[in-house]
């Protein structure tokens, strides 16, 4: 047998399984302090129908938002004690599906805050590292070693994240963007 790719060597090289551990209670509590800093945040289904009118077809149901205040409300709470349940190491592959499918569910409500868009805002690492654990590899806190990809995998994302955002702003701005104009501008 020929010895390992170097790809595989990076997503699959056995390492101690505290740091899915850590990388489980890390993404758990994100989420839990970007959701808890928004306690109003299932309030925005009680926006006015035309709110709701004015999205897509495709998109609301891709986001499952159906403007239900009762039910967002409801799933609110499920969603924190999923995180919570997840944290803690509580049936974990079930625990961090649930969390990210309602991640998923409340991004676009959490960029309603910031931007028009539900992508990169402060749900979406959290989201796919949880959905990364629940498809990852047995989990059981301790020393044993296990396959390193979901860690990785988070890793590579968050390198992607912030590369590609300085590729844009080289691309389009040159390296004049980290200028002090550019950047008193910015800050005005």
């Amino acid at each position: 047998m020929s010895e390992p790719s170097s790809w595989n060597a990076f997503w699959h090289r056995a390492e101690p399984a505290i740091n899915l551990t850590m990388l489980r209670i890390v993404a758990s509590g994100t989420a839990l302090w970007v959701l808890l800093s928004r306690p109003s945040l299932p309030q925005i289904a009680s926006w006015p129908r035309p709110f709701y009118d004015s999205i897509p077809a495709g998109t609301r149901i891709r986001y499952g938002l159906f403007a239900d205040t009762f039910l967002e409300q409801a799933l609110f709470v499920v969603l924190i004690g999923m995180l919570v349940l997840a944290a803690a190491g509580v049936a974990v592959r079930a625990t961090a599906f649930a969390s990210a499918l309602l991640l998923y569910h409340f991004a676009p409500f959490e960029s309603v805050i910031w931007t028009p868009n539900p992508y990169l805002r402060g749900l979406t690492i959290p989201l796919l590292a949880l959905l990364f654990i629940a498809f990852g590899p047995p989990h059981r806190d301790g020393t044993a070693l296990v396959s390193a990809w979901p860690v990785r995998a988070v890793q590579v994302v968050l390198a992607q994240m912030y590369f590609f955002a300085g590729y844009a702003k080289l691309l389009t701005s040159g390296i004049a963007w980290a200028g002090g104009e550019n950047i008193g501008r910015y800050l005005q």
